[in-house]
């Protein structure tokens, strides 16, 4: 009786859920509707895990779980990224005409998107952990299953590419920041020099400067602004 009820909630959920996602998609302009839909999502979800408790060893019901996580995000983000393209397809058609009302509607379609796509993402780190949930359940009936292992597997390559790309961008920083201190350090060294190189030449009542001279006092000026540096930062890289 278990396993009967619990084929029926899976049969029930997979066929009720492609109605919910077609509500949000015809009515994703409205506010809430991704909200209404996360919430019956969850609702669903509940009952897959009930089904999932009849019948432990199914591991049918697992993969109907797992294959909704994927979707209530996947198939709305499609969506905001498309409006937000078309928005910004909008804005600039409207600007080369001229067209203010257009630009305003393009504008607010963009701010729409935008909130979509933040709602999206909060939602995305609750259902990460239900995933994760049926990913556990899946491995553990089929330790060989092909979709989730290529799916972690995606997932890693993709955590370890955003971990070079934060990689990159910190000595990317960690480099501007260092060509900036010795730029800032060398204009203030040669001012310095410079003023010292007036002083001197107003006591020797000399009216013009001399170019080498000069040329020689801003060479000093920036190797001394090289060595300020790397002795006031010395944990920023050379």
């Amino acid at each position: 009786m278990g396993k009967r009820v619990a084929k029926e909630i899976n049969e029930v959920v997979n066929k009720f859920y492609p109605s919910l996602e077609n509500h949000f998609i015809q009515f994703k302009d409205l506010d809430n509707s991704y909200e209404e839909l996360v919430s019956k999502f969850v609702t669903l979800e509940a009952a897959l895990e009930y089904a999932v408790e009849l019948d432990p060893m199914n591991v049918l019901y697992s993969k109907s779980g797992y294959n909704l996580c994927k979707r209530v995000i996947a198939i709305p983000k499609s969506h905001a990224l498309a409006d937000s393209a078309s928005a910004m397809s909008g804005a600039i058609i409207g600007g080369l005409q001229g067209n203010k009302y257009a630009q305003k509607d393009a504008i607010s379609k963009s701010l729409k998107a935008t909130e979509l796509k933040n709602l999206i993402n909060r939602a995305s780190l609750i259902i990460i952990d239900i995933e994760k949930k049926y990913i556990e359940r899946i491995l553990s009936i089929e330790p060989d299953n092909i979709e989730i292992t290529n799916a972690l597997k995606a997932e890693e390559t993709l955590e370890k590419q955003k971990l070079q790309e934060n990689i990159d961008n910190l000595k990317l920083k960690e480099k501007v920041n260092n060509q900036l201190l010795i730029i800032g350090y060398s204009i203030l060294s040669v001012f310095i020099l410079w003023i010292l190189y007036g002083m001197i030449l107003g006591a020797l009542e000399v009216k013009k400067a001399n170019g080498l001279v000069t040329m020689i006092l801003m060479l000093i000026g920036c190797y001394a602004g090289y060595l300020i540096k790397n002795k006031r930062h010395p944990n920023l890289k050379k």
